[in-house]
C-alpha cells in the first residue's frame, strides 16, 4: 500500500541518494520517468553515478546532452524517480530545471536541478521486495573516479 510522505526524503532515501559511493551502491539502477512529446512515459536508467541528492529536498542529475530524456526535462519540466530495492520502495515525483547544457567535467552531459515536490512510500510488510534491478559494471574503479568528478560540480552552488 503506498502513502504519501511529503516533500523530503526520509532518513533511508536521503542515505541511499547521497554522493558517497559504496560497494552496493556500484551496481544499482535508478529508473527515471519524464514524459515524451506525445505524452507518453518515457524512462532513463540511472546509476548512482549519475544522481545525487544535495539535501532532503533536492537533488541534482547528469544526462547526456543530445539524450531524448534530457530534451523531456527541459520541454516538460517534470519527471518521477524510482528509488526500488531490497525493503526499500519509493517514487519521488520531482519538478526540474536544467541548471547546464554542458558539463565542465562530463562536456557530453548535462546538469539539472530536481526538487523534490512528493515522495510516496509504496511498501507492504507481508510481501517486500527483494532486490532492485542491477547491472553488471565491468569498471567499478572508473565508475567511482568519474562519478567523484561528476559529484564536485553537480553539488555545487
Amino acid at each position: 500500500m503506498s502513502r504519501k510522505l511529503g516533500n523530503t526524503l526520509p532518513d533511508d532515501l536521503f542515505e541511499r541518494l547521497r554522493p558517497q559511493q559504496t560497494e552496493a551502491k556500484l551496481t544499482k539502477v535508478l529508473p527515471l520517468c519524464s514524459l515524451d512529446e506525445a505524452g507518453f512515459p518515457h524512462f532513463c536508467l540511472l546509476s548512482h553515478r549519475e544522481l545525487a541528492a544535495k539535501d532532503r529536498r533536492s537533488l541534482r542529475l547528469a544526462t547526456y546532452a543530445g539524450s531524448s530524456t534530457t530534451k523531456n526535462l527541459q520541454r516538460g519540466g517534470k519527471a518521477t524517480l524510482m528509488v526500488l530495492d531490497e525493503e526499500m520502495s519509493y517514487y519521488i515525483k520531482l519538478n526540474v530545471r536544467q541548471i547546464k547544457a554542458t558539463m565542465q567535467t562530463a562536456p557530453g552531459l548535462s546538469m539539472f536541478h530536481l526538487e523534490v515536490e512528493q515522495v510516496i512510500e509504496d511498501r507492504e510488510p507481508q510481501n517486500p521486495i527483494t532486490s532492485g534491478v542491477t547491472f553488471l559494471n565491468r569498471d567499478p574503479k572508473g565508475f567511482v573516479d568519474f562519478a567523484a568528478k561528476t559529484f564536485a560540480e553537480l553539488l555545487e552552488d
